[in-house]
């Protein structure tokens, strides 16, 4: 659930600061009015990692909740109730919280692409636009549970790379090490 900072005004006319979580800024501007409070400035609050805010998911997660959710849908449940499921993961807080998001912004009537690519941190734009183009397509299980393989396959490749430059990398500052003791 967002965050929102606001400053109001009391009834004595003191200004006071403070945070409050609500789903939306409506519902924090009505209950800054149930506590009797004059807001003179509301604004949205960046979000921590414990939400998923500003940090990124890896590839290797990121693959295998497309393709659970791929799943889910070829299994026959709605969308919405996927990503909820997506949302409520307790032992991933950063993917419940990007998930929530997901799930508001589709709830209030927004494309899946469309609340994907408000987090460009999280979901790169080549994989917005294949779920886009499975969204207007009508393969919308056939393009996730692509986007998941995909990416999969990507985060092995990124990792043998990487493995493959360790050793050379290892031999480089060795013999560099070895090359300054020498003397001359």
């Amino acid at each position: 659930m967002p965050s929102f900072r606001y400053i109001p005004i009391d009834g004595a006319g003191a200004r006071v600061a403070g945070v409050l979580a609500g789903a939306s800024e409506q519902a924090v501007l009505a209950e800054l009015e149930t506590r009797k409070l004059t807001p003179v400035s509301l604004a949205a609050q960046k979000e921590r990692a414990a939400s998923g805010g500003g940090s990124r998911i890896g590839a290797r997660r990121l693959s295998g909740v497309y393709t659970q959710i791929a799943d889910l849908l070829r299994a026959g449940v709605p969308l919405m109730r996927a990503l909820r499921l997506m949302a409520g993961r307790k032992s991933q807080p950063r993917i419940a919280g990007v998930f929530t998001e997901i799930a508001e912004a589709v709830s209030e009537g927004a494309e899946l692409s469309d609340a994907m690519s408000a987090r460009p941190e999280v979901f790169p734009p080549a994989h917005v636009a294949m779920v886009r183009a499975g969204e207007q397509g009508g393969f919308l299980e056939g393009a996730l549970a692509q986007l998941g393989e995909f990416t999969h396959r990507q985060a092995e490749l990124r990792g043998k790379i990487i493995g493959n430059l360790i050793y050379p990398a290892v031999l480089v500052v060795f013999g560099s090490g070895v090359q300054v003791g020498l003397p001359l």
